[in-house]
């Protein structure tokens, strides 16, 4: 009997040590554990038997993936490019009053970068960061938003214009303002 044509009748005929093999192998392909021996013969019977099903379900799925993988591949042979929905960026703001930056620092760069009217792009963003120090990258900009200037109380949203260019826009909680940078040693930029 191969494991793809056993039947529940089939695991009946079975002895106990028979059983207790069968589910353990198929617990090992399965990544599960081992047992030493069923309390009942129905018990193992059910338990094998659960086995044996989650063992073809888990053939099926791999037998429907190399399926998948050629339709991926043909796709990328045609040059089709993998559709990518963009959705933004919507941090909110914290709702804490929010802290003034230092003056030169890089979160006081992406404030003032993000707070104009038109917002800025990433290219914007990468350049203006660019200018002091070690310039930062795409991904570091982001990490900005989520860490350093929600530890200051904003958030960050973007908007995807018809050029297919995000722009990203500073958001200051409702009824605050932005505060203006203070010099370095200033007890109101600790935060």
């Amino acid at each position: 009997m191969n494991r793809q044509t056993l039947t529940e009748q089939d695991l009946a005929t079975m002895t106990g040590p028979e059983l207790v093999a069968l589910h353990n192998n198929l617990a090992a392909s399965l990544g599960d554990a081992a047992v030493k021996r069923f309390a009942t013969k129905a018990d193992a019977i059910r338990r094998t038997w659960a086995k044996v099903q989650a063992w073809k379900e888990k053939q099926q799925e791999a037998a429907a993936r190399p399926a998948a993988k050629q339709a991926k591949a043909k796709a990328k042979a045609k040059g089709e490019p993998k559709p990518r929905p963009r959705r933004g960026t919507d941090l909110k703001p914290t709702g804490e009053p929010v802290k003034p930056c230092l003056i030169g620092s890089k979160q006081a760069v992406l404030v003032d970068q993000l707070r104009r009217k038109e917002g800025a792009t990433m290219a914007e963003l990468l350049a203006a960061l660019a200018v002091s120090g070690k310039p930062w990258q795409e991904q570091t900009v982001r990490s900005g938003f989520g860490w350093d200037l929600k530890r200051k109380g904003y958030g960050v949203r973007s908007t995807i214009g018809p050029d297919g260019v995000e722009r990203f826009h500073l958001v200051v909680p409702a009824g605050q303002k932005i505060p203006p940078h203070v010099a370095r040693g200033s007890s109101k930029a600790e935060g």
